[in-house]
């Protein structure tokens, strides 16, 4: 009875609590609006996204802005030092988008800085499809300048199998359509 008292008291006070936040403080669903300068900085030592197994499917996105309204700049910040994208088994998907600002609307100038050391694509299997986009801009609309740098040390991409896709788009402006 004690827990059940304790449980009821702790709901009713978050529920008060959610109640007299503003509706601005609440959790947004998708992008994110900021009036001045935006600074996004990832790190990352190892990633893998792997969808292993027929109709498999796995997404990871690092160091990504997505639908997103800037006032002033936009600097983002993308360094991965092994990345690992593969699809492996019939009708399989995997998708990893680094440092890939999508959907942004930029006040200011949009500096776009990705490094990643090594980069593994594969698709392995009957109809598997892995993509990779690294450094991407799509979508945007920037006021000011746009500087997008991509340094990429090894890239490998391969597809092994009956109408297997792996793709991989590096650094790209505009239109990107990875595996598309």
């Amino acid at each position: 009875m004690q827990t059940f008292k304790l449980t009821a008291a702790a709901l009713t006070l978050s529920l008060l609590a959610a109640a007299s936040l503003p509706h601005s403080a609440m959790a947004q669903q998708g992008g994110v609006v900021v009036g001045g300068n935006a600074n996004n900085l990832t790190l990352v030592n190892r990633n893998t996204n792997a969808a292993i197994g027929a109709n498999a499917a796995a997404s990871t996105r690092i160091g990504s802005v997505q639908d997103s309204e800037i006032g002033g700049n936009l600097n983002n910040l993308t360094l991965v030092n092994r990345n690992t994208n593969a699809a492996i088994g019939a009708n399989s998907a995997a998708d990893t988008a680094i440092g890939a600002i999508t959907g942004a609307d930029v006040g200011g100038n949009l500096n776009n800085l990705t490094l990643v050391n090594r980069n593994t694509n594969a698709a392995i299997g009957a109809n598997a499809r892995a993509g990779t986009a690294i450094g991407t801009i799509t979508d945007a609309q920037v006021g000011g300048n746009l500087n997008n740098l991509t340094l990429v040390n090894r890239n490998t991409n391969a597809a092994i199998g009956a109408n297997a896709s792996a793709c991989t788009e590096i650094g790209n402006i505009g239109k990107s359509d990875v595996c598309g």
